[in-house]
């Protein structure tokens, strides 16, 4: 295999990677402002607001942070 055509390889790979972590970012925010959503865990002072308190607004995006970073380290020794 030529050198440049793994260097593409790696780096449609990468973009691909930034491509999906961006478009799972921008779900979340949509799932973030839905009604049943902000009912479900802000209760009716959300959905008057129209937005959760920041504490759990963070929380929720820093877990779908946080689990990006467990599974990517774990997914090198899965890959063998």
């Amino acid at each position: 295999m030529s050198s440049n055509f793994q260097v593409y390889l790696i780096g449609s790979f990468a973009a691909i990677g930034g491509l999906l972590f961006g478009y799972d970012i921008g779900v979340v925010s949509g799932i973030l402002v839905m009604k049943d959503f902000l009912y479900y865990f802000g209760g009716k002072e959300a959905i008057k607001r129209q937005q959760l308190p920041s504490h759990i607004d963070g929380a929720i995006v820093g877990i779908l942070v946080a689990g990006c970073f467990f599974g990517a380290l774990g997914a090198g020794p899965a890959g063998g």
